[in-house]
């Protein structure tokens, strides 16, 4: 387990250890999402393929409407 401290601007450094796992390198992107109670850090792909089905707990498994990802959009904007 790693720990990390959040700074006064709200940043986090993320572990050495993590970021190798995941092969981030600086100006990669991640999404940050909730989960069950608990936050997951996803790194982004450049690949749109890879976004598939990203709004699904979000929409109850159903495809995702132009008012979901509008939804979407606006609540990723505020993190």
């Amino acid at each position: 387990m790693s720990t990390s401290s959040i700074t006064s601007k709200g940043q986090v450094t993320i572990p050495s250890e993590i970021r190798a796992k995941l092969q981030l390198q600086p100006g990669d992107k991640v999404m940050f999402e909730e989960k069950n109670g608990m936050i997951v850090l996803t790194p982004m792909s450049d690949d749109i393929e890879a976004l598939g089905g990203c709004l699904a707990d979000h929409t109850n498994g159903k495809k995702a409407t132009l008012d979901d990802m509008e939804r979407a959009i606006h609540f990723s904007q505020e993190l």
